[in-house]
């Protein structure tokens, strides 16, 4: 018996019952690196597509708090000869990457909170097509004395950060003379950039319990690239699915290739493409329960140079939980952290969404 069917039978009967098929679906959640944000990326879903009329609306919110630098700058801070105030300027990073052997050096510091609104619709029995509005706001945050003592209690690396001024804002990359510089979070929240996105099956079990889909995305230039919350160019990309589900277990996979435009902003330095990909697993532990797991992993758009990270691949992890509410509503929660010391990816950050489902349900 496939997960959704071990789920469902095991809901209330009638207009009540849950459907749990969709509490095995991946957290909706990209990379969230605050200079990666911009640019098209892939957002984990599932290769089980929604019935023809469905639709799924769904919100979701990610906080994260980012600090990474490149060696140069960290070696320059730790050996004291920093600002007092151990504030980054643009002047100091763009010193720093003209004395780099690479000619490159970058600093992120900050936190984002990321919102997306979305809506979906089955087309058909072999399609889906969704629309995704990312709402983003930029702050120095709070969470970086936490983080500290956090890494102290546990031992983990410190990447740096009792060098720096604490809870601050910026957002910096020079690479070979070329400068993006952001010394403050910009007011509000504001659009990002809208993104297009449509799954078609490509194989099915009969039984349900297997999915092989394409996806394809455009993304829209509807955010300010001054404010970091677009690129200022359509990007475009297209992926693979594959999920299997076996008793109350699921896995779920995908990659993606992302063709991404110019980067419009002043002086901008030259970017490339980015390749992702994802691997979830979750389990139904009640019949309106799951844990969810995932993994998340990607190379991209910015080059590699000696001296630095920003070329390496990210590495995020999700861990959650999904509680069906009703045969309609689901909520979901997680917390995000990186898996290695250094790589460019969020410190720390959670994951919260709803989602709702209406239309036609999948057969029993």
């Amino acid at each position: 018996m496939s997960a959704g069917a071990a789920l469902r039978s095991a809901g209330a009967a009638g207009s009540d019952r849950i459907d749990g098929s969709r509490l095995d679906d991946p957290f909706a959640l990209r990379g969230q690196y605050p200079l990666a944000l911009p640019f098209l990326d892939l957002t984990p879903r599932s290769a089980f597509l929604l019935p023809d009329g469905g639709t799924r609306w769904s919100v979701a919110l990610a906080y994260l708090s980012t600090m990474t630098m490149s060696a140069d700058l960290e070696t320059l801070y730790r050996s004291g000869a920093r600002p007092p105030d151990g504030r980054v300027t643009e002047p100091i990073l763009t010193q720093v990457a003209a004395a780099s052997r690479s000619g490159h050096a970058y600093y992120v510091d900050g936190e984002t909170l990321r919102t997306t609104l979305e809506g979906a619709l089955g087309v058909g029995t072999r399609c889906e097509i969704g629309l995704t509005l990312p709402l983003v706001w930029h702050t120095p945050g709070f969470m970086d004395g936490p983080i500290e003592r956090w890494h102290s209690f546990w031992g983990f690396p410190d990447g740096g950060r009792p060098a720096f001024d604490r809870d601050q804002y910026v957002v910096g990359y020079d690479d070979r003379g070329r400068t993006v510089f952001l010394g403050g979070a910009p007011d509000g929240i504001r659009p990002g950039d809208m993104v297009l996105s449509a799954r078609l099956a490509l194989l099915g079990g009969a039984d349900g319990s297997a999915a092989l889909a394409v996806t394809a995305d455009i993304k829209a230039p509807t955010g300010d690239p001054d404010r970091f919350d677009g690129s200022g160019s359509w990007d475009e990309g297209i992926g693979l699915l594959a999920g299997w589900r076996l008793g109350r277990s699921s896995l779920n996979f995908g990659a993606q290739y992302s063709r991404l435009g110019p980067w419009r902003i002043d002086d901008a330095p030259t970017i490339g493409h980015r390749f992702a990909l994802f691997g979830e697993y979750a389990y139904g532990f009640s019949p309106q329960n799951a844990f969810v797991g995932q993994i998340l992993s990607g190379h991209g758009p910015f080059p590699s140079r000696d001296g630095g990270d920003l070329g390496d691949p990210t590495i995020e992890i999700a861990l959650g939980a999904r509680h069906a509410a009703s045969s309609k509503d689901s909520f979901e929660w997680a917390m995000l952290e990186n898996l290695t010391s250094r790589l460019n990816t969020p410190d720390f950050g959670a994951y919260l969404g709803w989602s709702r489902r209406l239309g036609p349900r999948n057969p029993p």
